[in-house]
């Protein structure tokens, strides 16, 4: 079931984060960032009616610590793809993401990755490195102002993924509402008025509107990557 779930989420997220980058193309991505971390709130204060949730000091502990490093990767990311192609730093992002609670794991928690992980590690860094090694003829340029952007957010969404499994089961949906909360206290007095596969998402749609096109081996590298990801999240 948990499988399902994150195959279900994954395209949502990646729609969810081409209509995000392209907005913030327009309009500014921390603005992109309040809007969406309040809206956010709708859907989960139903689910939260529908299928409960516990506000304990954890939950309410690591569901703000979730709420600020979700709101870290998400406005990054808005950032990175509002100047640079979409269909490259999702990507770049997604790899990020799966490393760093991976890494933690490793040195914090004492886990082990087996032989297979190791493996899909070091591939995660190639095709990353593939990803960025060639020159970008699309629309957007490729520069490190994007990758670095991008790298941060990744940082941002590991933190959350770190943050919710933190939690206790029995808390619920309880810990997400307490981070899109803090999310969007954290964002929008700013502007004085969002786990490994999403990307995919974000690829497809930026080929088919932005017609964004990706040469053969940046095309290799972000199978890789994507492919690394999956593994690294299943190890």
């Amino acid at each position: 079931m948990t499988i399902l779930l994150g195959l279900a989420g994954a395209p949502a997220y990646g729609f969810a984060d081409f209509l995000g980058g392209l907005t913030s193309r327009s309009i500014r991505p921390i603005v992109v960032t309040a809007w969406v971390a309040l809206i956010g709130l709708v859907p989960l204060a139903v689910g939260l009616a529908v299928l409960g949730g516990r506000f304990t000091p954890d939950a309410l502990l690591w569901g703000t610590v979730a709420g600020m490093s979700g709101s870290l990767g998400v406005l990054m990311l808005y950032t990175a793809l509002a100047v640079g192609p979409m269909s490259v730093l999702s990507p770049v992002t997604s790899v990020v993401s799966v490393i760093v609670p991976v890494g933690v794991g490793l040195v914090f928690a004492a886990s082990r990755l087996s032989g297979l992980g190791v493996v899909a590690m070091i591939g995660a860094v190639i095709g990353v490195g593939l990803v960025g090694a060639v020159k970008d003829r699309s629309g957007s340029r490729l520069t490190a102002r994007g990758l670095l952007t991008a790298g941060i957010a990744g940082c941002g969404f590991g933190g959350l993924m770190i943050a919710y499994a933190a939690t206790a089961p029995e808390d619920g949906l309880a810990p997400l509402v307490v981070a899109r909360v803090v999310q969007t206290a954290e964002v929008l007095p700013v502007v004085s008025v969002l786990n490994a596969l999403y990307p995919i998402g974000t690829v497809v749609l930026a080929a088919i509107v932005l017609r964004e096109r990706l040469t053969r081996l940046q095309i290799i590298g972000l199978a890789l990557a994507l492919t690394t990801s999956a593994v690294l999240a299943t190890t």
